[in-house]
């Protein structure tokens, strides 16, 4: 029999020719009814407390676990950004460096090419003697002469390290 029930049969037992003594252990066994049932509540509700704070326990290890693994891909991320940056800059580096070279280079062409087509106008204009010819053409220069231009045009060029990446 529920409390409820219990209850409500006691409550109709009033109006009807109960004595006092029934009424009180009625009422008494009814308070006794409601209060197992309110401690089999409470432990259902304590079960379901527990069960609650586990679950989010496991989701809240699942979660810092997640927040973990992605912290150490964002460093990794950045490490590896900070070396590609690193080594872009080292290229640019290389780059000025190469294209003062090029433009030393262009400029020592066009120069050798003055002299060359200089040497040219003189050498067609006297075609009658080749002993004449040989002794007109401009001697090239040794290697340390070539060397020695070389390096005073290139001597505002930085050394530039060269490091394998």
């Amino acid at each position: 029999m529920s409390p409820s029930t219990l209850f409500n049969k006691v409550e109709s037992a009033m109006f009807d020719d109960f004595d006092s003594q029934q009424l009180i252990t009625a009422q008494s066994v009814c308070i006794v009814l409601l209060f197992l049932q309110l401690q089999q509540q409470e432990e259902s509700i304590e079960e379901v407390i527990k069960d609650t704070e586990c679950l989010f326990q496991s989701r809240e290890k699942e979660y810092q676990e997640t927040i973990d693994q992605i912290e150490l891909e964002l460093a990794t991320a950045k490490s590896d950004m900070n070396r590609h940056l690193h080594e872009y800059m080292e290229m640019c580096s290389m780059k000025r460096g190469l294209d003062v070279q090029m433009e030393t280079c262009r400029r020592l062409i066009t120069q050798s090419g003055d002299r060359k087509s200089s040497s040219l106008i003189t050498l067609t204009a006297d075609d009658s003697d080749s002993e004449e010819k040989e002794r007109r053409k401009p001697a090239l220069p040794s290697d340390s002469e070539s060397r020695e231009s070389y390096c005073g045009a290139n001597a505002t060029i930085p050394p530039l390290a060269w490091r394998k990446p």
